[in-house]
């Protein structure tokens, strides 16, 4: 009886005792274990993009800093001067890759310490070039009403340019300047003879130097067909899903250089043609939809005179700093338009 009363009393606290969850304690557990990926070399995994890359070229301690102040980011990668945000841990958004100068970092791992920048000093020289004149003293008489005029050179003149340019007068009256550059100047003693009655006269004539500079400028344009580059291509383009790559170069005869660092050197570029009769704008949109569906995020289509089509050039990394359209500086004779492209990661 004592016992059966016993137990009545402990029922009441067994129910007030916490369920134990294995789920949650498990959870738990793996949280306490885990460690983080710290400084990983590798490229992104397909279809795990970056959703921000800084514009500016920063070191892995200003990448860092960046990230924690996001609470989107989860991990981040430094390399060439790149600083690219990730909504997942290194684990899931990185192939690693010895070959690859991108290290991965999730946002745990330790702040590395801040690095001393060398002061910058410019120094700017300036070139001072001084001119001088020669005189010629003339003295003419008459003699049975002919006249004879015989000069004579009384100060000759060296001027010494900034670019290296020498002034010599010879005896005979001529001048000859002779510059770096290739510009020529000539000044001649003056010589007359003229018939005026018995009359005496002498002048002093001084005459400045001229300088001549010819400079010649050759441009060499691309035979564009009169439909090809009537029309602008647009700002933006989406792929069928809605994906949107935003234009940041537009411009004739020049294509992407493939020495950027979106030219991932584990996934070469791709390289496809679209029919010529299309639109700027038609052949930026299949460009980025292919592109896309590749998993490359920076797109060159430029309309390629040779085979009266569009080339679609597609590159795995994003081209997406302020300099981005430095890199389009491959003159190319073959090329009317060009057009970039790049993934926009903006929300």
């Amino acid at each position: 009886m004592r016992f059966i009363t016993f137990v009545a009393a402990l029922l009441p606290l067994a129910s007030a005792l916490p369920a134990f969850d294995g789920e949650s304690s498990h959870g738990a557990l793996e949280q306490r274990n885990y460690k983080p990926t710290c400084g990983v070399n590798g490229y992104n995994k397909a279809g795990r993009p970056h959703y921000h890359s800084v514009s500016y070229k920063c070191d892995r301690y200003e990448c860092h800093n960046i990230c924690q102040k996001s609470s989107k980011c989860q991990s981040y990668s430094v390399g060439n001067g790149a600083c690219r945000l990730y909504t997942s841990k290194v684990v899931k958004n990185c192939a690693t890759s010895s070959k690859s100068p991108y290290k991965y970092y999730d946002k745990s791992c330790a702040c590395p310490p801040k690095p001393n920048k060398p002061k910058t000093t410019t120094t700017k020289k300036t070139s001072t070039t001084t001119k001088k004149t020669s005189t010629t003293e003339s003295t003419t008489t008459t003699v049975r009403d002919v006249t004879t005029t015989t000069s004579s050179v009384v100060a000759s003149t060296t001027t010494t340019g900034a670019a290296g340019s020498t002034t010599t007068t010879s005896a005979a009256g001529s001048t000859t300047t002779t510059s770096a550059a290739g510009s020529t100047t000539t000044t001649n003693a003056i010589t007359t003879t003229t018939t005026t009655p018995a009359i005496t006269t002498t002048s002093t004539t001084t005459n400045a130097q001229t300088t001549t500079t010819t400079a010649t400028t050759t441009t060499t344009s691309a035979v564009i067909p009169p439909s090809v580059c009537g029309m602008i291509s647009p700002e933006r383009v989406s792929t069928p899903d809605e994906i949107d790559y935003v234009r940041y170069f537009s411009g004739v005869g020049f294509t992407l250089s493939p020495d950027g660092p979106y030219n991932d050197p584990d996934n070469a570029p791709i390289t496809t043609y679209i029919d010529g009769t299309s639109t700027p704008g038609e052949a930026a949109t299949e460009c980025a939809s292919q592109a896309y569906e590749n998993g490359y995020f920076t797109v060159d289509v430029h309309y390629r005179i040779s085979r009266t089509a569009w080339e679609c050039v597609q590159y795995y990394d994003s081209n997406d700093g302020d300099d981005a359209a430095s890199f389009y500086n491959v003159r190319d004779l073959d090329v009317a338009c060009s057009f970039g492209y790049v993934l926009d990661f903006r929300p």
